[in-house]
């Protein structure tokens, strides 16, 4: 195999007219440098990223290899598993159908299916699309989803949420779902007597433009140019089998995408509906799903949330219709990221400043969020912080508190032994029986 793992593929795109006051093309030589030694890093075995400025993609690249140990290159036409950026997705969708007519933000969901049952009667009776979008259902925080991890479809585990007991009143808490975020979607599939992968095409990615999106495990499986999902370690590097759990939820997490595609699903987002002169969905639609529609503020669990950002970086998290909404450095940001076993995607953008990105990855890696806090830092004049180097501090420091605890969890205190004073761990001897008498019996 080639030992140049970071071999750039890809293409370089430029508005030429745009250059002269284009601040993302002067960053472009320190992004680069960045996302190198980013590569380096982290050792992940190929990934793809996208600048987006205005209503233009700037930059688009693909970097190593889609499997380790093998040749073929990252492109920016290589698909890859998303994850939970397909809510967002979901959430386009809506908003499209929305624009047409078909249904309505505030549509209660008993409305077209009289049968759906969750939690208690109160919750059931006043579910709308938008609670379920917005992630602020009043259900426990990713119901369902061990049946989802032990092989079930979510339309066998929907009716099991009627069993569960809500931990707060709609509207009033978030709480991230999986199963339920697929109701809207079986909303629509209903009204329009179309299956998921029709609506998709139809009033998703044909109309946008999309090149290689697809849903599915078999359509992954059946592209010629796809990453592998990877585990990445201090020592090793492990090809990883393909993660089923996001086809079992599709509408939270079913579709796949390359570099190409998730560039300009940040452009139409990036551009309030418009993508090529083009109106996709109007703008007061679309605007609510970039809105604030529940707080998120101090409810992340995730560890690079609270260690890795100081918290003048990020702060006021909320959560709008797919999306994650926040103050980046008192400047709203958008975006969301999607996991699954081995592959990570993200799309994130300042909307006011009309700037943005789009990593896809073939192995966990922070490497997509530090190359946008690079951008969004030195976009913005913020550029005392190194974030390569801060990841590397707080991996170091996680790494000795994990050693630590461990050790602390296996360490056995013996009992004090004291010279002059009975060794109180010695076992005393035990007494010897005297010998029993033998019986003797007569014989008649």
């Amino acid at each position: 195999m080639k030992k140049n793992l970071c071999l750039l593929i890809g293409v370089l795109i430029m508005n030429v007219t745009a250059v002269a006051n284009s601040k993302l093309i002067d960053m472009l030589p320190f992004l680069e440098e960045k996302i190198k030694k980013g590569h380096e890093q982290f050792k992940v075995p190929g990934f793809a990223i996208a600048f987006i400025e205005g209503d233009q993609i700037q930059y688009m690249k693909g970097f190593g290899v889609r499997a380790h140990g093998q040749e073929e290159p990252i492109t920016t036409e290589t698909l890859f598993q998303i994850g939970s950026v397909t809510k967002g997705m979901s959430a386009t969708l809506m908003a499209r159908l929305i624009s047409e007519g078909v249904l309505s933000y505030d549509d209660k969901i008993i409305k077209h299916f009289p049968d759906f049952k969750y939690c208690d009667e109160e919750h059931t009776q006043n579910l709308t699309i938008k609670d379920v979008l917005s992630q602020r259902s009043g259900l426990p925080a990713y119901a369902g989803d061990v049946d989802i991890q032990a092989g079930k479809h979510f339309q066998d585990v929907l009716p099991t949420l009627q069993h569960l007991t809500p931990i707060a009143p709609l509207k009033e808490k978030f709480s991230y779902q999986n199963v339920l975020y697929c109701v809207p979607g079986q909303v629509a599939e209903k009204i329009l007597k179309k299956d998921m992968n029709s609506l998709f095409q139809e009033k998703f990615f044909n109309l946008i433009g999309f090149k290689n999106a697809s849903l599915g495990i078999n359509a992954l499986n059946a592209s010629n140019n796809k990453a592998l999902s990877h585990k990445v370690g201090t020592t090793f590097t492990r090809i990883l089998p393909y993660s089923e759990f996001g086809y079992r939820i599709p509408y939270a997490g079913g579709i796949n995408m390359s570099i190409e595609d998730l560039a300009k699903y940040a452009q139409l987002h990036m551009n309030k509906g418009k993508i090529n002169g083009q109106t996709y969905i109007p703008e007061n639609i679309i605007d609510e799903l970039h809105k604030v529609q529940i707080d998120t503020t101090g409810t992340e669990p995730y560890r690079y949330t609270k260690n890795f950002y100081p918290k003048d970086r990020v702060k006021n998290t909320g959560y709008g219709l797919g999306w994650r909404i926040y103050d980046w450095n008192g400047h709203k940001a958008i975006g969301h990221g999607g996991f699954v076993n081995g592959q990570v995607a993200m799309v994130s953008f300042l909307p006011e400043h009309k700037i943005g990105i789009a990593v896809l990855a073939n192995a966990a890696t922070p490497l997509g969020v530090i190359i946008r806090s690079y951008l969004f830092d030195r976009h913005l004049g913020l550029n005392d912080i190194d974030w390569l180097d801060r990841a590397k501090i707080i991996k170091a420091r996680d790494k000795a508190a994990s050693a630590k605890n461990a050790k602390h969890s296996h360490k056995k205190t013996p009992l004090k032994k004291e010279v002059g004073k009975k060794d109180l761990t010695a076992k005393p001897m035990p007494k010897k029986s005297p010998p029993k008498k033998r019986r003797i019996v007569k014989k008649d």
